[in-house]
């Protein structure tokens, strides 16, 4: 029986104040950053998927965190993943835990979905991964998820 693993990159440059945003994003070099950093290809999810062991399905989506965070489950959960990893940046780490704690609470079957956390954020301040009342499946690294 095939398992199902979906990896989602958190990325893109993200300002949530909004003062911040009406000031900050109208900066070129602010703007040159984010276009920059929307480009690059998520390394991390992709060397976890190039060691995951045969019998595993992986899909692969990309957050650059302009989308609603409801369109964002849906393609998630649209796959019936049996795990799904994020990787994200300090910046994205609300928008992730928000996802995640929707994503615990949507039912596929009789099983629950393993959230996995990691990416610069969990690797810099794990403790702040659950960020105060939003629990996250688990903070470790890839290494020990298979």
């Amino acid at each position: 029986m095939s398992r199902k693993l979906t990896l989602v990159s958190m990325s893109g440059l993200r300002v949530g104040h909004e003062d911040l945003l009406r000031r900050g994003m109208n900066l070129p070099v602010l703007s040159r950053r984010a276009s920059a950093l929307s480009q690059l290809p998520p390394l991390g999810l992709l060397t976890i998927a190039a060691t995951v062991p045969a019998g595993w399905e992986i899909e692969l989506i990309c957050d650059g965190g302009t989308s609603d965070e409801a369109d964002v489950i849906d393609e998630i959960m649209q796959g019936q993943p049996d795990v799904v990893a994020f990787s994200m940046l300090t910046p994205a780490a609300d928008r992730a835990c928000r996802i995640i704690n929707r994503i615990r609470g949507q039912k596929l079957t009789k099983r629950r979905v393993l959230t996995v956390v990691g990416g610069l954020h969990a690797t810099a301040a794990p403790d702040h991964c659950p960020l105060g009342s939003m629990e996250v499946g688990r903070a470790i690294r890839a290494q020990k998820c298979f």
